[in-house]
């Protein structure tokens, strides 16, 4: 994270990291926010002057120093704020599959009409998240996917471009015939050892096998491209459970345990298209509509920033037992507001 200390026409980075979350109207949050950022109806002076004298972009780079720039996010920040507003009325849709066994949903996956999302009447895409039904144990468990390789990642990355485009080959009537033909070819050669003759004549007999192996082998390499690059944020064995109970006191975010995993990771840029980028997006909305105490709310600030927690006790100037103390009754605040705020909204919809 590329931090910026320094002070521009008497103010620092620190003094527009401002919340009012009593204000839950957002025009209120608009002209809330405007009261700080603008200066006689101008954009502050602090960040013209960043801006023109203190960030850079690099070519090669394109973005990296947008999502790395503590300003940057700051910004970013500051809209997930407004945009948290009670009033807003959030266009993500998504929707679930249910499955009664895990066999249903592995023919599933193996046959040629898997959707990562779909499409409503509007066009708008739909999230599709599935979910196997334990009916004996009264459970609903969530199905955890690897990482995937999604039709914008081929347009982004040129590496799984060129691997896209040789499993389409291989997929095709001309790539059957082709890699076959050449099996055939250098099966004549006469400088052939025995291991190799004997490898050409299964690929001469079991073509479609040998492409089917060979474009799997593909895929994996453009998953492990992917993550490499993109560094997908993954859960140590978060969601990976034994499955969440049909019981509204036992809803996702109402787990203290868990919500201590998420609050370090609120700051991370996820795809809001992804499992783990809805999640954390829902987390900082509902951090947005609580009431906190200024400590809650600087280390909630820091970690949207990008702080690592093992940073923040430097930071605050603080223990790290006490960090850690903090932390635990912030999770368990978000734990208790969640389960109120259900039982809330569970009371008006009767």
């Amino acid at each position: 994270m590329k931090q910026f200390k320094g002070t521009i026409a008497d103010k620092k980075l620190s003094d527009f990291n401002q919340y009012d979350n009593k204000i839950t109207k957002y025009k209120d949050r608009i002209e809330y926010v405007e009261g700080f950022l603008y200066e006689e109806g101008f954009v502050h002076e602090f960040f013209a002057e960043y801006f023109s004298n203190y960030y850079g972009v690099s070519p090669s780079q394109d973005g990296y120093l947008a999502e790395e720039d503590a300003v940057c996010k700051l910004l970013d920040i500051l809209g997930t704020y407004i945009l948290g507003a009670n009033d807003v009325e959030s266009h993500r849709k998504i929707e679930y599959r249910f499955w009664k066994s895990e066999r249903e949903y592995r023919d599933y996956k193996d046959s040629d009409n898997v959707s990562a999302s779909t499409s409503d009447d509007n066009g708008n895409n739909v999230e599709v998240i599935d979910m196997f039904v334990d009916k004996k144990n009264d459970k609903n468990q969530k199905i955890v996917k690897d990482t995937t390789v999604y039709v914008k990642d081929v347009k982004e990355i040129p590496e799984i471009k060129q691997l896209q485009l040789a499993i389409e080959y291989l997929k095709s009537s001309a790539g059957l015939r082709d890699i076959q033909q050449h099996a055939l070819a250098l099966l004549e050669r006469e400088d052939n050892n025995i291991e190799e003759t004997d490898r050409l004549k299964y690929i001469a007999k079991n073509t479609q096998r040998f492409i089917d192996s060979y474009a799997k082998t593909l895929r994996d390499n453009q998953v492990a491209i992917k993550e490499a690059i993109k560094r997908p944020i993954k859960f140590n064995n978060v969601l990976k459970d034994e499955g969440v109970p049909n019981k509204l006191d036992s809803a996702l975010f109402s787990d203290e345990n868990l919500n201590k995993k998420l609050l370090p990771m609120i700051g991370a840029d996820e795809d809001l298209m992804s499992d783990i980028g809805i999640l954390l997006y829902d987390f900082n909305c509902l951090l947005n509509r609580m009431e906190l105490t200024d400590r809650e709310q600087e280390i909630i600030t820091l970690f949207r920033q990008g702080y690592k927690q093992k940073e923040l006790p430097e930071v605050l100037n603080v223990k790290k037992n006490a960090l850690t103390n903090s932390i635990t009754r912030l999770s368990r605040k978000v734990a208790e507001f969640y389960v109120k705020d259900l039982y809330e909204k569970a009371k008006k919809n009767k």
